[in-house]
């Protein structure tokens, strides 16, 4: 159970991952966009300027795709180098057009929401922070527009231009640490601090909600008593899932005597036994195996592309359970068969008349009537 849970945590990274990448690009994208717009003098903004600015980027774009192509994407440190990524194209487009990508330092929060993590949502944060710091100092020495704010004093139009439509104000501000550090850092840090609770709330109501789809389609897949598959999903499966399958091979159980253990010994007892049954069959499942109960006392587990020695292998590990692990004296007629998936609803009766067979030789063994 394990393994298959690593194995389904590394898909999930994965498949996260590349949706991050895929943002990343379009990301690149739009970058790309403006600035062909503003060389075609569709945006009035310094060539030159926007120039570096997506040079920068896509230098930083293609190193940072090569890294994520050249190594495993389900990777634990993956995701922590693409939020780093993803913050150093956005301090290069912060820097270079500070005023005209004020939003801009948002977009890495908005990336971490991917991954549904109050800890990327930290770790991203304090990346940002740095990202403002240095896209504001930096890019009032070599961005476009910052220097407005220091040039002008955050008043009403009317204290630096007179009636006649004249600029009054002859002295440049001389507090540039304080200006930058007041009108710019902190209100952008608070501004990504409450995008940043915004964000996480947002993902925190996703992941209730997702939890809550599954325990519903749970509830309807599976057997409420023993965990596993119930009947409707067995049919499902077998119809339009199992047919497809290169090779299937099935496991039939029924429990013997459980009547006789619920009206001599009582239904905990007979509980107690079909417990014991299921957990047996989840305890020999690997991730391309899916166990059914299909019946009051029957059971039913599916192999995918399985053969003879692995079907042989699977009774002999739950005969080993049998001997080694249940608390109770189980007793179980079983029948099983391989072959085709196409052949599999075939398989399936061949697997549940050697059940029954090999029930009613116990049962004559016993002297027991068959039930």
């Amino acid at each position: 159970m394990k393994v298959q849970k690593d194995y389904m945590q590394n898909k999930d990274e994965l498949l996260v991952n590349q949706y991050a990448l895929k943002s990343v690009t379009s990301t690149i994208i739009v970058l790309a966009l403006i600035w062909v717009l503003n060389i075609l003098n569709i945006f009035l903004v310094n060539k030159t300027v926007t120039s570096w600015c997506f040079g920068l980027c896509l230098l930083v774009y293609l190193l940072g795709l090569a890294v994520c192509k050249l190594n495993d994407m389900s990777k634990w440190w993956i995701k922590y180098f693409i939020l780093l990524w993803v913050v150093i194209i956005i301090t290069i487009v912060s820097t270079f057009l500070t005023f005209h990508a004020t939003l801009a330092c948002l977009l890495p929060i908005v990336y971490t929401s991917i991954y549904s993590s109050r800890k990327m949502m930290i770790y991203t944060y304090i990346l940002t922070i740095f990202s403002i710091i240095f896209s504001v100092f930096v890019g009032y020495q070599f961005g476009i527009c910052d220097a407005n704010m220091l040039l002008l004093p955050g008043e009403p139009t009317s204290v630096y231009i007179d009636p006649a439509g004249n600029f009054t104000r002859t002295q440049i501000n001389d507090r540039v640490v304080w200006s930058l550090s007041l009108f710019f850092v902190l209100p952008r840090c608070m501004v990504c601090a409450a995008f940043s609770l915004v964000c996480s709330n947002v993902s925190k109501i996703i992941n209730i909600n997702v939890t809550r789809a599954e325990t519903m389609k749970n509830l309807a897949e599976k057997d409420g008593m023993t965990g596993l598959y119930n009947k409707s999903k067995y049919m499902d499966l077998v119809k339009n899932v199992f047919c497809n399958e290169d090779r299937v091979a099935v496991i039939f159980w029924d429990i013997n005597y459980l009547k006789k253990v619920n009206d001599t010994v009582g239904h905990e007892a007979g509980d107690r036994l079909i417990l014991a049954v299921a957990d047996g069959i989840k305890s020999i499942c690997n991730e391309s195996d899916l166990g059914f109960r299909v019946g009051g006392d029957e059971f039913v587990m599916i192999m995918r592309n399985a053969d003879e020695k692995d079907l042989i292998k699977k009774v002999q590990a739950w005969e080993h359970y049998v001997r080694k692990y249940s608390q109770y004296d189980v007793s179980v007629a079983l029948g099983y068969a391989h072959g085709r998936g196409q052949d599999v609803e075939k398989i399936i009766g061949e697997a549940d008349k050697l059940m029954y067979e090999n029930k009613r030789m116990i049962h004559q063994k016993d002297g027991a009537i068959l039930n």
